[in-house]
C-alpha cells in the first residue's frame, strides 16, 4: 500500500515540475530496529520492509539518519550512499548563537563551540539550561564540556531525584 501511494505521490509531484523531487525522511531509523528487537517476540521494524519496496520512481530519495554504530542493524542495500554527519564548524556555531544571542562575543562563541564539541544537541540543551543567560550556559558546560552521554546521565539524575522527592520511585 505505501509503494502504490509513493509512486502516485512521485506521479504528482512530477507533473508539477519535472525536476523536483520527493524525499522521505526516517530519523532515527536504528531506534525503531531497537525498539522491535525488545519486544516479546521480537518484532519487525517497518525500517526494513521499507527498504525493500523495489524499484522506485527516478524522482523518489531516501534519506536516513542513525548513530554510526548501528549502522549495520540497518541491513542497508549497496544502493545507499552512506554520509557521516559531523558536529557544526566553528562558523556554523556562531551563526546559531547569534541568531539567538545576537551580541555574543567572539572568545565566548570560541569557548561554546569548544566545550560542545559543535554538537548541535549538546548547543541546544546548554542554550536551553540558559535560558536568556549566555553565561549560564559557559557554566553548564565547564570545566571540560559535555557531550551527549554526560547531559542524558544529568537528566535522568534530576528527574530520578525528583521523583523520589514526591514518593513515586522507591528503591
Amino acid at each position: 500500500a505505501f509503494k502504490k501511494r509513493l509512486d502516485k505521490a512521485a506521479e504528482v509531484v512530477a507533473s508539477q515540475n519535472k525536476d523536483a523531487l520527493l524525499v522521505v525522511v526516517v530519523d532515527a531509523a536504528d531506534n525503531s530496529i531497537t525498539a522491535a528487537n525488545t519486544l516479546s517476540p521480537p518484532d519487525r521494524s517497518f525500517v526494513h520492509d521499507f527498504f525493500s519496496l523495489g524499484q522506485l520512481p527516478t524522482n523518489v530519495r531516501f534519506v536516513v539518519t542513525a548513530r554510526t554504530g548501528r549502522l549495520p542493524s540497518l541491513d542497508l542495500p549497496p544502493s545507499f550512499i552512506s554520509l557521516e554527519m559531523t558536529g557544526f564548524s566553528r562558523e556554523e556555531t556562531a551563526a546559531r548563537v547569534r541568531g539567538i544571542w545576537n551580541d555574543a562575543p567572539d572568545a565566548w562563541i570560541d569557548d561554546f563551540h569548544h566545550l560542545t564539541s559543535g554538537n548541535p544537541r549538546v548547543q541546544s540543551y546548554a542554550m536551553d539550561y540558559a535560558g536568556g543567560e549566555p553565561a549560564r550556559a559557559l557554566d553548564y558546560l565547564r570545566p571540560t564540556g559535555k557531550n551527549l552521554d554526560q547531559i542524558f546521565r544529568e537528566q535522568f539524575g534530576h528527574a530520578r531525584h525528583q521523583l523520589i522527592g514526591i514518593g513515586h520511585l522507591r528503591f
